[in-house]
């Protein structure tokens, strides 16, 4: 029986959950900011895209195009 090599091999429980642990933080603060700028410059409180899976640059247009003129951002 052969060794599969490094990169092929499955990590350890505790590993594994360390590397989940380090995306979380991040991804759940890039949500919470988002949440943040939804919240504060919409006119309407809250705000959702629009649409199938848009990209960035759709999800800016949208989120400047319901924007309050007092509210918008810098």
């Amino acid at each position: 029986m052969t060794t599969p090599p490094a990169d092929e091999r499955p990590l350890r429980p505790e590993v594994e959950q360390g590397y989940q642990d380090e995306f979380r933080a991040p991804v759940n603060a890039v949500v919470r900011f988002c949440r943040m700028v939804a919240d504060e410059h919409s006119h309407r409180g809250t705000w959702s895209p629009r649409g199938n899976a848009p990209d960035h640059y759709e999800l800016i247009a949208q989120a400047a195009a319901t924007s309050s003129p007092r509210s918008a951002l810098p």
